[in-house]
This record gives structure tokens, C-alpha cells and sequence, in this order.
């Protein structure tokens, strides 16, 4: 297992938001696939983060769901 952090995009990035998960709570998913899109309003940049590992997906902050960097978005199980 292995968690989903919400990413820095920029030195003034404080918070994130949860853009769009591509895959729903519980889907099975595989290395490399695109799993969220997260954004930074400060920055005005946007990221996709990707599988690390073959899992089934935890969703745990849903969509516009914002959160401080670092913060746990979600878990490959």
C-alpha cells in the first residue's frame, strides 16, 4: 500500500484541490495509469499524478476537495 500526497507545484503552494479522479473509489489500477488531477490556485498549475504500483484505488478527498500539501488525497491498496 502506498498513499496518495497532494504534491507542491510551487513555492508559494500552501493548498491543493482535487480536480478530477480518472478512475472511481475501489477501481482496480495499474502501474503508470493516471489516477487524479490536482491543481494550486497561488501557482495556477495544474498535475497528474500516476499509479506507483498495481493496487485497487482509496479515494479519501473527493472532487474540489482542497487540502494542505502533503495531505493524503488517497491510497493504492
Amino acid at each position: 500500500m502506498y498513499l496518495i500526497k497532494m504534491p507542491n507545484l510551487g513555492m508559494t503552494m500552501l493548498k491543493g484541490t482535487v480536480q478530477e479522479w480518472r478512475k472511481e473509489d475501489g477501481a482496480p489500477v495499474k502501474e503508470g495509469e493516471d489516477l487524479v488531477e490536482v491543481s494550486s490556485e497561488s501557482e495556477k498549475l495544474t498535475h497528474v499524478i500516476q499509479a506507483r504500483q498495481d493496487g485497487i484505488l482509496r479515494i479519501i478527498v473527493p472532487v474540489d476537495g482542497v487540502i494542505e500539501c502533503g495531505g493524503v488525497i488517497g491510497r493504492v491498496e
